[in-house]
Order: structure tokens, then C-alpha cells, then sequence
């Protein structure tokens, strides 16, 4: 049905999936098709052949907006499939969806893809967080993402959506990546993010057709190469070109290049050390403790007192 029947005001809490799609592929933990108004928090969502997590609107009759998807733990996802993302979203009505996505752990997006003479290709073509076809108005904040192929977080031609204090770690061959269809991508914001990668052949931000207007800002981002200087590097790292390029075009003036002192980054604790240079640039602590079921034990703790 469209929106006049649309589930809405659903709670998804504190739910363990794994192993899902055994037979079919293309399914996710949660899958929310023209559903508005839900709240997905605490569960964990592991060893998945494509989504974790899906929020598509198809059309003014068939939105999903208003969701919030928070202190979710997504892992091993997209084992079979490509294109996609441990959490995707559609935007087809080409307006601001009001969705939330915080607070998630995001940890191994893989993706799988065939040649033409069947030879199979993994890990392939994935992201963290996909605001696929025009997704807009969606709040990306605070979430920790390590292990992409192509990227922490895929912007593909919306608007309006802010991505904020984030963590984004080794991407494969981006960190981020912005995809423009039409004109219509404008107005998004980048900030106050740290961007940590390894492999200096890869890109922080990528764009194959980069429009300026795509970013309303982006700025006092934290980035680093481990064991090298992207400062230094005179290959195309951003949609501008080189670091020098990309300030030069106007970019992450206030940004910094930087080690942002993970306490324990080897066994996947991001939490910053206090002396992170981070925080001077008003980046606001994770609370990871709260991520996955346990989470939810904690807040009916909270809510009982």
C-alpha cells in the first residue's frame, strides 16, 4: 500500500538477526518500504547478504520520512550483493525526508560482484551509509563506520543532508563519495567529521561529476593517512585534485590533517583519547556503550528510575 496505509510509530528494539537471506538475497534486517515515524534502535544485524538496514520512499504516495535509526550494530553486511549499503535509503520524491541515522556501528560492508565470464568479485562496490537516488534531508550523525570498499557514506544525488560527526575508516578505494545524477544535488553539509585511511591510493573524496553547490560546507573535518602525509600526495585525493587544490577551491578551510588518537583502533575502539584534536573542532564523544542490544537495557534502566 502507499502512505495512507503505511506501518507508522513502530519500535524495532533490541532485536539479534544474523544469518539472514539464506534464500533469497535481497532482503535486509529491517526493511522499511513507505513506512514513516518508526524508530529502529539496539539491535544487531550480522552476516546479511545485502542491507542491514532499508528506508525507501518511491514516490509522493509511498514515502518513508521522519524514521530514526540509532545505536544499531551492523556487521558483515552486503556478503552477496552490491550496490548497496549496510544502511540504504531511496528518495525518489526529491524532498527532504527527515530521516535520522545515529549513533550506528557500521563495521565490514563487503559486497560481492561476478565478472562477465562468472569469476566472483569480492570485496566490491559497497558503502556504509547509502543515501541512494536523490535521498535528502537525511541527518547522518554520529555514527562509526570502518571497512567500506567504496566508501563510508554515499551521497547519490540528494540534498539538504548533513553529514556530521562521524568516524569514517578504511575505505577501500573512497572515504566518501558524492554522486551527482542532475542538477538537483545542492545544499549538503560535511563537517565535523574524521576521515582516517591507509591505503594511499585511495581517494577522501571522490566525484566523478563535481558540482561546488553539491556542499553548503565542509569544514572542520579531521583527516589522516596512516604512515603518510596527504598534505604531501600529488595525486587526486579530492574532487578538486590535489589537498592544496581542494583548499584553494575553497574547501575545509578551518579542517586539519591530523592523528585523532583512537584509544585502540586494532581491535576496533574509536573512542578519542582526550587529547584528540578532534574535540577542538567541536567534535562530540560516541556513545558507544549504548550501541546494540545492550543499549537497550541501559535505557529502560534510565526510564524506570
Amino acid at each position: 500500500g502507499g502512505t495512507a496505509v503505511q506501518p507508522h510509530h513502530c519500535a524495532i528494539l533490541g532485536n539479534v538477526m544474523e544469518r539472514l537471506g539464506l534464500i533469497y538475497k535481497h532482503v535486509a534486517g529491517v526493511y522499511m518500504v513507505h513506512g514513516s515515524d518508526n524508530r529502529v534502535a539496539y539491535n544487531r544485524i550480522t552476516d546479511v547478504p545485502r542491507y542491514a538496514i532499508s528506508c525507501k520512499s518511491q514516490g509522493e504516495e509511498r514515502l518513508s520520512h521522519r524514521n530514526v535509526i540509532e545505536y544499531n550494530e551492523m556487521l558483515r553486511t552486503n556478503l552477496e550483493t552490491n550496490d548497496t549499503g549496510a544502511f540504504e535509503s531511496l528518495g525518489y520524491e526529491h524532498r527532504d525526508s527527515g530521516n535520522i541515522v545515529r549513533y550506528n556501528l557500521i563495521l565490514d560492508s563487503v559486497g560481492m560482484g561476478t565478472t562477465p565470464d562468472g569469476r566472483i568479485l569480492t570485496p566490491y562496490f559497497t558503502w556504509g551509509v547509502y543515501l541512494d537516488d536523490y535521498s535528502s534531508g537525511t541527518t547522518v550523525f554520529g555514527n562509526i563506520v570502518a571497512r567500506t570498499v567504496v566508501g563510508g557514506v554515499c551521497i547519490h544525488g540528494g540534498q539538504n543532508n548533513v553529514i556530521q560527526n562521524n568516524i569514517f575508516v578504511d575505505g577501500h578505494e573512497h572515504q566518501v563519495r558524492l554522486q551527482p545524477r542532475d542538477d538537483f544535488m545542492k545544499g549538503n553539509r560535511f563537517v565535523n567529521n574524521i576521515v582516517v585511511y591507509s591505503r594511499p591510493e585511495a581517494q577522501v573524496i571522490f566525484s566523478w561529476w563535481f558540482k561546488p553547490d553539491a556542499f553548503a560546507e565542509c569544514d572542520r573535518n579531521v583527516y589522516f593517512l596512516r604512515g603518510g602525509d596527504l598534505t604531501a600526495l600529488e595525486a587526486r585525493i579530492m574532487p578538486a585534485g590535489t589537498w592544496r587544490q581542494w583548499l584553494e577551491a575553497g574547501f575545509d578551510q578551518n579542517s586539519i590533517v591530523a592523528d585523532p588518537l583512537f584509544v585502540d583502533p586494532d581491535h576496533d575502539d574509536y573512542r578519542l583519547r582526550p587529547e584528540s584534536p578532534a574535540f577542538r573542532l567541536g567534535f562530540q564523544p560516541i556513545p558507544v556503550e549504548r550501541i546494540g542490544p545492550k543499549g537497550l537495557a541501559m535505557e529502560e534502566g534510565q526510564q524506570g528510575q
